[in-house]
């Protein structure tokens, strides 16, 4: 399927967008299939299309810390954001515009039931509550300072 590709491709080449922020929520119902077994799931495309976050679950029960099912699709859900973000670099056009400074790549994660929202810090793959400091150091790091 090259939708994904092609919606990046136009961004980039016809929008000259220059932030992409890839987006992931507590209690998701996605990543809640998809840890209680997609292959339950009596709709084909769904089933078929969360075979994205497959790597995401790996990684969460490869840690083998037998989290209750909340914590796990929470755990999977911020997974998938950061593996989607290192997939994007995956594009020729994208990593090239990351490496040229052109395209900065954003992760967010809304906690819902606590209306707090967390921003990923990519090196050290984790989220963090987006506060005052947070906020503070995010800025100046994009060079708003």
């Amino acid at each position: 399927d090259e939708s994904e590709v092609a919606a990046m491709e136009f961004a980039l080449e016809k929008l000259q967008v220059s932030h992409v922020i890839v987006c992931g929520h507590s209690d998701c119902g996605a990543m809640k299939a998809l840890c209680m077994g997609k292959d339950k799931l009596e709709l084909s495309y769904l089933r078929s299309w969360l075979r994205h976050g497959d790597e995401a679950l790996t990684r969460v029960r490869a840690k083998k810390e037998n989290l209750p099912l909340g914590e796990e699709v929470n755990a999977v859900s911020q997974a998938n954001v950061l593996l989607q973000l290192a997939h994007l670099k995956t594009y020729d056009r994208v990593a090239e515009r990351v490496r040229d400074g052109k395209l900065v790549l954003h992760g967010l994660w809304f906690d819902i039931q606590n209306t707090d929202v967390y921003y990923a810090n990519l090196e050290e793959r984790v989220f963090r509550v987006i506060d005052d400091t947070e906020g503070a150091r995010i800025l100046k790091r994009l060079g708003f300072s």
